[in-house]
This record gives C-alpha cells, structure tokens and sequence, in this order.
C-alpha cells in the first residue's frame, strides 16, 4: 500500500500520498492491535503470575468487543485508502473496490 501511496506523487511527496500513507500508518496500528489481542487470547502473552498473583490479562469478552473495534477502524482506513486512490482516477483505469 505504501509503494501505490508514492505512485501518486512526483518530484515532492503529494497531499495525496501524505493521506494515502497515513492510512497506511493506522492499518499498520490496527494489525499490531490485532495481533497483541490474539496472543492474549491464545495465553501467549499473558503474565506470569506468582504466589500472590499479578496482573491479570483482558476477559475474551473485552478482548472481543476490542477486536471489533479494531476491524471496524481498519475496514474504515482501508475505504478511506481506496476512496483516495480512486479519487481522480482517468475514466481508462477500473476503481478499486470498497469492502
């Protein structure tokens, strides 16, 4: 996505390109999201507990409605993505499809 983001852009990066890779940049932060909330609801990343225990990790409830949250923040930066790149485009060139 960042090399179609710098496509649009000449000599000087682009106001398109800065959107196009600034929902490339929370893309990327919903993956990281993604990814932590699926190693504490495998136990993966849970911690270590002692005696007295410690610090307990999320509810699979709370970890759900997170993953939910981030779908619905990634799906939205992935349209605004295609929105920007189809803005503009030639008649010639097919859209790029929305989820």
């Amino acid at each position: 996505m960042d090399l179609l983001a710098s496509q649009f852009s000449d000599n000087s990066i682009s106001t398109k390109t800065k959107a196009l890779r600034a929902e490339v940049e929370t893309l990327r932060e919903v993956v990281q999201g993604l990814n932590k909330a699926a190693r504490l609801g495998s136990g993966e990343d849970q911690a270590k507990s002692g005696l007295f225990g410690g610090s307990k990790g999320p509810s699979q409830q709370e970890l759900k409605k997170q993953v939910q949250e981030l779908y619905l923040k990634g799906g939205n930066a992935y349209n605004q993505y295609i929105y920007a790149c189809n803005d503009g485009l030639p008649i010639q060139l097919n859209k790029l499809p929305f989820l």
